[in-house]
C-alpha cells in the first residue's frame, strides 16, 4: 500500500471512529434523558454507559475531537493536535467534569461511592464478580 493509501485508510478509520463517538454520545444523552423522565430529581444514573464511565458523553466528545485532529494532522495541519489537548483539558479540568463532580457530590446520594468505583472518562475492564483476581 502506498503512503497516500495508508493515509487515506487511516483518515477513513478515524472518521469512522468519530462517527462511533457521535453514536455513543447520542446513546448516552438518550439514556440520561429517559432516566430523568422516569425518576424523581436527585437520583443518580449508574446504569447503561454510566456503568463503565461517569461521563460517557464527555468521553465520546474527546474521542471525536482527537479523531478529527488526527485527520487534520494527516493532511498537514500540524497544530491540530493542540486543539484536541485543549478540548481534553477544558472537559476534564475546567467546564465539564470538574463542575459536575462538585455538583453531583453535593446533590446526589451515593455519588462518592460511585466515583470511587467508576472512572470519569476512560473505562477500565474489571473482572466480573465470579472471576478471581491474581494476587
Amino acid at each position: 500500500m502506498s503512503a497516500d493509501g495508508a493515509a487515506t485508510t487511516a483518515s477513513f478509520a478515524l472518521a469512522i471512529l468519530a462517527l462511533i463517538a457521535v453514536g455513543v454520545q447520542t446513546v448516552s444523552d438518550t439514556q440520561l434523558d429517559i432516566f430523568r423522565h422516569r425518576n424523581p430529581p436527585g437520583r443518580l444514573l449508574t446504569r447503561g454507559l454510566r456503568r463503565w464511565v461517569r461521563y460517557p458523553s464527555y468521553a465520546a466528545e474527546i474521542v471525536f475531537w482527537v479523531s478529527m485532529s488526527l485527520v487534520a494532522l494527516g493532511v498537514g495541519i500540524l497544530w491540530a493536535p493542540l486543539s484536541a489537548v485543549l478540548v481534553i483539558a477544558l472537559i476534564r479540568y475546567v467546564s465539564g467534569v470538574a463542575i459536575l463532580e462538585d455538583r453531583l457530590s453535593r446533590t446526589r446520594d451515593g455519588f462518592d461511592a460511585y466515583r470511587s468505583r467508576v472512572p470519569a472518562l476512560v473505562p477500565v475492564i474489571r473482572p466480573t464478580s465470579g472471576t478471581k483476581r491474581a494476587e
